[in-house]
């Protein structure tokens, strides 16, 4: 057999599929890389709160790792301290408010 055929303009559009995505596009994702990172720093310190939805994946982050604590505490803390990282950093500095079930704390 001879030698291999060189690649055809539709070969390479297929093997290259980042170069044809449109300028707008980048711009775009990277506009939401830097609002999503501005968001996610306003919040650790306490100055935008959480969504409802952030709030309720950041509590079920916090009822996993810490299930010896009511469930009602944690909501309290996240509310009160603004971020799921600072209730981490309360429970494990000792400064929870809350006690844990079966009332040893």
């Amino acid at each position: 057999a001879g030698p291999a055929a060189p690649a055809t303009n539709n070969e390479t559009d297929t093997n290259n599929n980042n170069n044809n995505v449109p300028a707008n596009d980048l711009n775009n994702n990277n506009h939401q890389v830097h609002s999503s990172i501005f968001r996610r720093l306003l919040q650790l310190g306490g100055i935008l709160p959480l969504s409802p939805q952030e709030e309720t994946m950041a509590l079920e982050q916090l009822v996993d790792m810490f299930p010896q604590y009511d469930r009602a505490d944690l909501l309290r803390n996240l509310r009160d301290r603004g971020s799921a990282e600072m209730v981490v950093e309360s429970v494990l500095m000792g400064t929870f408010r809350g006690m844990p079930r079966g009332g040893l704390g």
